[in-house]
């Protein structure tokens, strides 16, 4: 008001000087007098509609907050609350009436009460509560899933004088998710079962490759240079086709052995984990000329069978991308216990793999080695990126890993 008088003033005296610099005292009463009532009335018209459009602003908000499908509660800085709308008695059971006034901890249950004292003061902070998964109580006593955002509410001087609670029953998604959670421990365990089948029959399949070809050719070769020792040297065709026949039988005993060797390699059984590794890093280096380093130290812990056999098919996995894709110089394996867990690092120089290659659904090597940890409550670490090689490392529970399946 006061700047709207001053306005007027000043226009008045800028119309006497200007406009009208020889008129009466009593007209520019007069006019000042319309002037100031014409200004009035056109302020009075735009404070009206700035009310009526607060008004129906207020109205608009206060109707989507009562339509809302969630709860919506608006509480005082001491947890007393002060607006419910229909989703908070949908919800939560209790009518306006009944809620308003009380205090909030109405709906916590007694194993959550800290809750409000953390809220109130993060809020009393001006800090904004995002989605936070809790649990409330009903009127009934019924614990509901719920994800609340909380935001503080602020007085026209900008200081916080309470807070606005948004929450929404997740139970259904709760469900869903403990059913989806179970899903996934059935496939686990039907994976593991599947494994542990699959390893026996291998370990059957070796052994009996072993024991009836094996044996069977090895007779064969010994019989082969009885007869070569009774040949006259005359027999120089025949003695030829004897040393022919032995060296082919020779090498059907290597490719059995091999064979036997990559379905269930007896060292495994016969000597432990850690001979087991050393054999097959020798193995890869033979084969492709890549270097291998062995840090192997388990302090003396002993590793169950489904154990050793996880992280020996993890090595093999690992080792099979490391030839077909890595072009590495280098290969690092470290094998060592940290806390409990059982901690398998395989490390190369290759030519590393972008992210989407390293995560993607395409790369069923990793895949099945993060299935494999999976399937003993462990996880797969899966770093790489390009002309930076790559770095597994698989972490098993050895508490969780002796279980035996019948």
């Amino acid at each position: 008001l006061a700047a709207l008088g001053s306005l007027v003033i000043t226009i008045i005296e800028w119309l006497k000087q200007v406009i009208w610099p020889g008129i009466s005292t009593w007209e520019s009463h007069v006019i000042t007098i319309m002037i100031t009532t014409s200004i009035i009335l056109v302020a009075a018209r735009i404070i009206y509609r700035f009310a009526q459009l607060h008004s129906e602003a207020q109205s608009l908000m206060a109707s989507i907050v009562e339509s809302s499908d969630d709860g919506i509660i608006g509480q005082t800085l001491d947890g007393t609350i002060v607006s419910w709308n229909r989703g908070a008695e949908g919800l939560l059971g209790y009518s306006a009436e009944e809620a308003r006034g009380k205090s909030v901890s109405i709906i916590i249950p007694p194993d959550h009460k800290d809750e409000l004292s953390g809220i109130i003061e993060k809020i009393r902070k001006g800090e904004h509560i995002e989605n936070y998964e809790t649990v409330r109580l009903d009127k009934a006593g019924r614990r509901i899933d719920v994800s609340v955002t909380i935001s503080p509410i602020t007085s026209d001087s900008g200081g916080i004088i309470g807070a606005s609670a948004i929450i929404r029953d997740i139970s259904e998604r709760k469900i869903a998710q403990e059913e989806l959670r179970k899903s996934n421990e059935q496939l686990r365990d039907l994976y593991r079962r599947l494994q542990s089948a699959r390893e026996e029959e291998r370990t059957r399949i070796a052994r009996e490759i072993h024991d009836e070809f094996g044996q069977t050719l090895t007779a064969l070769k010994i019989d082969l240079a009885w007869i070569n020792k009774r040949l006259l040297k005359e027999q120089v065709p025949v003695n030829q086709k004897i040393e022919s026949m032995s060296t082919t039988i020779g090498m059907a005993i290597g490719s059995i052995k091999k064979l036997t060797a990559d379905l269930r390699p007896g060292i495994l059984d016969d000597f432990g984990l850690i001979a087991a590794i050393e054999w097959q890093a020798e193995e890869f280096e033979s084969r492709t000329g890549t270097r291998c380093k062995l840090t192997l130290d388990m302090g003396g812990i002993n590793i169950n069978e489904e154990v050793s056999t996880t992280v020996f098919r993890i090595l093999q996995e690992a080792l099979t991308n490391i030839m077909r894709h890595a072009e590495a110089k280098n290969v690092e394996l470290q094998l060592m216990e940290e806390d409990g867990i059982l901690v398998f690092t395989i490390r190369d120089d290759g030519k590393g793999m972008r992210r989407d290659e390293t995560f993607g659904t395409h790369s069923f090597g990793l895949l099945g080695i993060r299935e494999r940890a999976a399937a003993l409550g462990g996880f797969v670490d899966n770093t790489s990126s390009p002309g930076e090689g790559t770095v597994i490392c698989a972490r098993i529970p050895l508490e969780n890993a002796g279980r035996v399946y019948s």
